[in-house]
C-alpha cells in the first residue's frame, strides 16, 4: 500500500513539474503574471498590450499638478514643468525581463521565485537639470535664506573699513527634492512632497577678513599721498623755478578706498590694488598734463628767419608705468614714510626746435600762393582760417611727399569746423568743412610756383568763383582726391600761412637750389552756354638758366547747373 501511495505521489509531483514547465513555456512571451507597473496590472500581457495600458496613464499624469510644501508655503508644478520625463518602453522591457533566464532551467527557477513574491515596478523617470533649475529659480529660489558672507564696508563718518559679520542661511535641499520627485512620480503619486531644508554656511567669515581689514585701514591712515608732476621743460636750474612748475594731485582716503580690492587667498582674505581703478584715476588727470609738442613759430624778415615763440616738447603721462609706481608705494613690503609719487612722463620733441633753427635751411622765400575768399559765408570764412592755421609751421623734409589730407587731419565738427548746407539727393543737409578747398587751392598755387613735383592734383568738377582764374585750383575730399607734392629740394621747407582781410596766403621757405619757374596762363577755352569750360596753364622749370622741364596742367569743368549732383561740400 505504501508503495502504491509513493508511486501515486511521485506521479502527482511529476505531473506538477510538467504542468509548471508547460506554464512557463506558454507564458515565455508575456510579462510574468502578478507584475504591476506603478500599480497598473500588466502580468500575462505582451509588451505592446502593456504599453497600451501604461502610456495613457503616463500621458495623463505628466500634466497633473503636484504640490511642493514647506511649512505653510505651497507651490504646484506638473512633472513636465519640473523637467521630468518618463520612459514607458524601458519600464516595460524591465517588466518583461522578470522571470526570464538565459536557459530553460534558469527561467524555471526565476519564474518560481517571482511567483512566490511577485513584483511592482515604478515607471522609469529622468530629470532634465536645466528645466528643473529654471523652475526652481522662478518659483522656489525666493524660499531660500542664503548665507551672507562677512564683508568690509566703508564708513564715511569713521573713514575706515568696518566689518559686517557673516550669517548662516537655510536653503532647500535640491538633491533631496530631485530624489523625492523621481521616486513619487515613478509611482504616479499625486501626494504632497515635503521640501527638506539644509544649512547654508558662509564661505567668508569675520576672522578671515581681519588681516585684510587691518592692512587696508593702516594704508588709509597714511593718506593723503601726493602725485607729483614736475615740469622742467625750458626751466633753469633754479629751485624756485622748478617748484613753481610743480603740479600736485592728492590721493585722499575717499579715492584710495576705491583702489582696493579684497579677495580670497586660501583660508584668508587679502587686500590688493585694483589696477583698473588706479589707471582710471590717472586717465582722469592725464588731460591736465598731456601736451602736444609745439614748434618754434617763425617769421621771415629781411632775408633771415626770426623766432617769436619758443619751441616746447610735448608731454605724455605714462599710465602703466605710473600705476606701477603708485602700487609700489601703497603696497611697499615694509613700512616707509614715502608719500610723494613722481608721475612717469615721456617727452616728444617738436619738429622745429629753437636750438636747431639755424640747421633747417630756411634761408629764403621760395614762393607765395594766394587766393581770395571774398563773398564767403561766415562759416566758410571761419573754416578757411581754421584749415590754414592747422597747416601753419608745417615742415616738409627733403624727399618727403606731402599729403594735404594727412597733414590737415579730420575735417569734422569735433575738429572745430563749422557746417554749411549742401544738397544731397532732394534734401539740404549740413556738411562740415566748407572752404577747406580754398586752403588746398592756395597751397597748390604755392607748390606750383616753387617748382615742386606735383604727384596728385584734381581740379574741381565745376567752376567756382573763389578760385578765379579757373584752372589754377586743387580740390580735396578724403580719401581722394588729395593734393600731394614732393619736396625735391635738398633742404626742409617751412609752410607759413596768413590771412589779410579776405585774402589767404601760403608762403614756402627753404634753401634755393637754382631753379626758376615761369608760368603761362591759366587760360580758359571751349566755353559753353551752360557754363561748362576747360582751362590750362603751362609751367616751365629752369635750372641755372637752362629749361629743364615743361608741364601742362589741364582742367575740365561741368555746367554749374549740375551742382546739385556733384558739388564738393569742402568747396
Amino acid at each position: 500500500m505504501r508503495k502504491k501511495i509513493g508511486i501515486f505521489s511521485g506521479a502527482l509531483a511529476g505531473l506538477a513539474v510538467l504542468s509548471f514547465v508547460a506554464f512557463v513555456m506558454l507564458t515565455r512571451n508575456v510579462i510574468p503574471y502578478g507584475t504591476t507597473i506603478s500599480g497598473i496590472a500588466v502580468g500575462g500581457l505582451a509588451k505592446a498590450e502593456a504599453a497600451s495600458l501604461v502610456s495613457p496613464a503616463y500621458l495623463a499624469y505628466e500634466n497633473t499638478a503636484l504640490t511642493l510644501e514647506k511649512d505653510e508655503r505651497t507651490v504646484t508644478a506638473t512633472p513636465r514643468e519640473l523637467g521630468i520625463a518618463f520612459s514607458v518602453s524601458e519600464t516595460i522591457e524591465s517588466a518583461y525581463a522578470l522571470g526570464k533566464g538565459k536557459t530553460l532551467l534558469g527561467t524555471l527557477g526565476r519564474t518560481a521565485l517571482f511567483l512566490a513574491r511577485q513584483k511592482n515596478l515604478t515607471l522609469k523617470a529622468s530629470l532634465d537639470d536645466a528645466a528643473f533649475d529654471a523652475y526652481f529659480k522662478k518659483r522656489l529660489a525666493s524660499w531660500d535664506q542664503t548665507a551672507k558672507n562677512a564683508s568690509l564696508v566703508w564708513s564715511p563718518s569713521a573713514a575706515i573699513f568696518q566689518g559686517v559679520e557673516e550669517e548662516t542661511g537655510v536653503i532647500i535641499n535640491q538633491s533631496k527634492l530631485k530624489y523625492d520627485l523621481l521616486k513619487e512620480t515613478g509611482m504616479l503619486s499625486r501626494g504632497t512632497i515635503q521640501l527638506a531644508m539644509q544649512e547654508d554656511r558662509p564661505t567668508v567669515t569675520t576672522a578671515m577678513l581681519r588681516d585684510a581689514q587691518t592692512q587696508a585701514n593702516d594704508l588709509l591712515a597714511d593718506a593723503p599721498f601726493t602725485l607729483v608732476y614736475r615740469d622742467s621743460r625750458n626751466a633753469t636750474s633754479s629751485s624756485t623755478v622748478l617748484t613753481q612748475r610743480e603740479q600736485l594731485y592728492l590721493l585722499e582716503k575717499n579715492q584710495l578706498k576705491d583702489m582696493l580690492v579684497f579677495e580670497r587667498e586660501g583660508a584668508t582674505m587679502r587686500v590688493r590694488p585694483d589696477d583698473e581703478a588706479i589707471k582710471n584715476m590717472l586717465i582722469e588727470i592725464a588731460p591736465a598734463i598731456n601736451e602736444k609738442p609745439k614748434n618754434a613759430v617763425l617769421t621771415f624778415e629781411k632775408g633771415a628767419v626770426k623766432e617769436f615763440v619758443l619751441s616746447q616738447s610735448g608731454v605724455t603721462l605714462m599710465i602703466d608705468e605710473t600705476a606701477e609706481r603708485v602700487k609700489n608705494v601703497l603696497f611697499a613690503p615694509s613700512k616707509t614714510d614715502q608719500k610723494r609719487i613722481e608721475l612717469a612722463i615721456t617727452l616728444t620733441l617738436p619738429e622745429i626746435r629753437t636750438e636747431t633753427i639755424e640747421h633747417l635751411g630756411f634761408t629764403a622765400l621760395l614762393s607765395k600762393g594766394e587766393s581770395n575768399f571774398a563773398g564767403s559765408s561766415a562759416a566758410r570764412a571761419f573754416n578757411v582760417k581754421l584749415g590754414a592755421k592747422k597747416l601753419n609751421a608745417a615742415i616738409i623734409k627733403p624727399g618727403e611727399e606731402f599729403s594735404f589730407l594727412a597733414a590737415i587731419g579730420e575735417i569734422n565738427q569735433e575738429e572745430g569746423y563749422q557746417a554749411g548746407l549742401v544738397i544731397k539727393g532732394a534734401q539740404l543737409v549740413p556738411e562740415y568743412g566748407g572752404g577747406v578747398c580754398q586752403v588746398s587751392t592756395t597751397l597748390f598755387r604755392a607748390a606750383i610756383l616753387a617748382g615742386l613735383k606735383i604727384t596728385e592734383r584734381f581740379p574741381h568738377s565745376l567752376p567756382v568763383q573763389y578760385y578765379n582764374p579757373q584752372g589754377f585750383d586743387a580740390t580735396v575730399y578724403g580719401p581722394h582726391p588729395d593734393l600731394r607734392f614732393i619736396n625735391d629740394t635738398s633742404s626742409s621747407i617751412l609752410v607759413q600761412t596768413k590771412v589779410v582781410g579776405t585774402k589767404l596766403y601760403f608762403e614756402l621757405y627753404g634753401t634755393p637750389d637754382g631753379r626758376e619757374v615761369k608760368m603761362t596762363g591759366p587760360v580758359e577755352y571751349d566755353k559753353k552756354p551752360d557754363g561748362s569750360l576747360k582751362a590750362k596753364f603751362t609751367r616751365e622749370i629752369y635750372r641755372n638758366g637752362e629749361l629743364a622741364k615743361t608741364e601742362v596742367f589741364t582742367s575740365s569743368y561741368r555746367s554749374p547747373s549740375q551742382a546739385a549732383i556733384v558739388k564738393n561740400p569742402l568747396e
